[in-house]
């Protein structure tokens, strides 16, 4: 059609039906598997699983956590700890108050998060979900839903604030 070879477009009015995943997500146990692994012997593995549950506690994405940087985190009158920026991927600003465990895992960092490579870090992560005995396929996406579901079932935060804290 766009060549002129043909004089209309044969699919001008079909639409395709949207193929829907089912968005996965870690149960609470399963989080709490991942926390409490026993990994002292492989220092590797003891980074990916603190980068998986910062992002677990934090809604943030890979990318939003790998453009973190020291003076990102702010301390508001309450004394919390939050986080305050734009999105990577979209430019959308949001904003996320760091859970205990969060709060926990970057200071242990002194606020300097040990990076790997997204692909490096998948792929990791595979060896703790096999350790943890998570059959769920473990991504860096999957901690995102995980900190959105947790939000909203077991904190009870409303959608909306949740919408705001993951910069949609």
């Amino acid at each position: 059609f766009k060549t002129g070879k043909i004089r209309s477009d044969p699919f001008y009015g079909v639409k395709i039906p949207r193929q829907t995943k089912e968005v996965e997500f870690l149960t609470v146990e399963e989080v709490e598997a991942i926390r409490s692994l026993e990994l002292g012997y492989c220092e590797r593995l003891e980074r990916v699983r603190d980068l998986f549950l910062f992002q677990t506690f934090t809604g943030l994405s890979y990318c939003d956590m790998a453009m973190l940087k020291r003076e990102d985190f702010k301390t508001n009158e309450l004394g919390q700890i939050y986080v305050n920026k734009q999105r990577g991927k979209t430019g959308i600003p949001f904003t996320t108050v760091l859970m205990l465990d969060a709060d926990r895992i970057i200071r242990e960092y002194d606020y300097q998060l040990p990076l790997l490579s997204n692909q490096k870090y998948n792929s990791y992560l595979h060896e703790i979900a096999d350790l943890a005995k998570i059959t769920k396929p473990l991504h860096t996406h999957i901690a995102r839903h995980t900190c959105a579901t947790m939000l909203l079932s077991e904190y009870e935060v409303a959608i909306e604030v949740v919408s705001k804290m993951l910069g949609h």
